[in-house]
């Protein structure tokens, strides 16, 4: 989906949250969410399926729940974001320190790349690495950006072709590029969500 169809999708979820709710079909009293709820969502979003049709194929999906659980994917790739670009932004030991473990979540090999360099080199070799990584990031940015926009005006298999760019899970695509930031949950890799969702067993998490 592309990021107005990712954010209609939302918002006729949660239509169908508030219409659930008068008609008091369920209890919003605790709302929780499980990870089949944000694997539904993920496949919602990579298949291009509508609230509407998503419903009508499994009827006994809670929309509050894959709401929750878009939610709270979000939440968490919104905070990795914010970590990954204080890092940027501010280039010191300290604040690369402080948001290592967050910012990993969405970008790995470029944090250690950073916690490499600036063990080898100190500050200067940080500031150095930080402005390699901000503009390989910026480039693959850039392409993820055109190809959208070139989706925009295509249709059939010159659409699936350009679909096959930003995701493809068998195949290098631009979403599964190292250096690319994610700018919404439907651009997330599995192993991101992963971690996002901080599902890795104890001697394979992030540190």
């Amino acid at each position: 989906m592309l990021p107005e169809e990712e954010k209609q999708f939302i918002e006729d979820l949660e239509s169908k949250v508030l219409d659930e709710r008068k008609n008091k079909k369920v209890s919003y009293k605790n709302g929780s969410s499980d990870r089949g709820d944000v694997t539904t969502v993920i496949n919602a979003l990579r298949c291009g399926v509508t609230v509407k049709s998503l419903f009508l194929q499994a009827p006994g999906l809670k929309a509050d729940r894959l709401l929750i659980g878009y939610k709270r994917l979000e939440f968490a790739r919104q905070e990795a974001v914010k970590a990954w670009s204080e890092i940027l932004e501010k280039r010191t030991l300290d604040v690369l320190f402080a948001n290592k473990i967050r910012a990993q979540q969405i970008m790995p090999i470029a944090v250690n790349r950073l916690v490499l360099a600036s063990s080898q080199s100190g500050v200067a070799g940080l500031f150095e690495a930080c402005e390699s990584v901000y503009r390989s990031t910026n480039s693959v940015s850039k392409a993820a950006l055109e190809i959208e926009e070139n989706l925009r005006g295509n249709t059939g298999l010159d659409k699936i072709t350009l679909g096959c760019k930003l995701y493809n899970p068998y195949e290098p695509s631009i979403w599964g590029d190292i250096y690319y930031v994610p700018t919404r949950v439907g651009t997330l890799m599995p192993v991101k969500i992963t971690d996002l969702l901080e599902e890795r067993g104890d001697g394979r998490r992030l540190k």
